[in-house]
């Protein structure tokens, strides 16, 4: 897999889950951000054990930021990923700080996600 910086992925990771109201199923993140940032089926095949090595990727961003202000892990509950109030600041900021093109791109992926959301019980 290309090595992406960190920075990127945090901010892909979090504008998306910010566009799709604050909060996602993990599973709801990794096709669409593989799209965002062009993976290959390639590059989507590669495995560390038996589990994917993008969704450990992006799992690793999430757990790196789980104690700023990103996510909020004391209402954390398992599958699901939580933007703190600040974190939703943060989220609209780095959109902002997107070109255009990037805007238009994440706010397609998140649309059909944030348009189906239930919010589960117990979030």
């Amino acid at each position: 897999m290309r090595p992406f910086k960190d920075r990127d992925l945090q901010d892909a990771l979090v504008v998306f889950i910010y566009l799709c109201g604050g909060t996602i199923r993990a599973k709801q993140c990794y096709g669409p951000l593989a799209t965002f940032f062009h993976l290959t089926e390639n590059e989507l095949d590669e495995c560390y054990g038996n589990r994917s090595a993008w969704n450990i990727r992006l799992q690793a961003i999430r757990e790196e930021n789980a104690d700023e202000f990103i996510f909020r892990p004391n209402d954390y509950v398992r599958g699901y990923w939580k933007l703190a109030d600040n974190g939703m600041a943060e989220g609209e900021k780095r959109f902002n700080g997107y070109g255009q093109t990037a805007q238009s791109s994440l706010k397609t992926l998140a649309l059909p996600i944030k348009e189906q959301w239930e919010e589960p019980f117990g979030l």
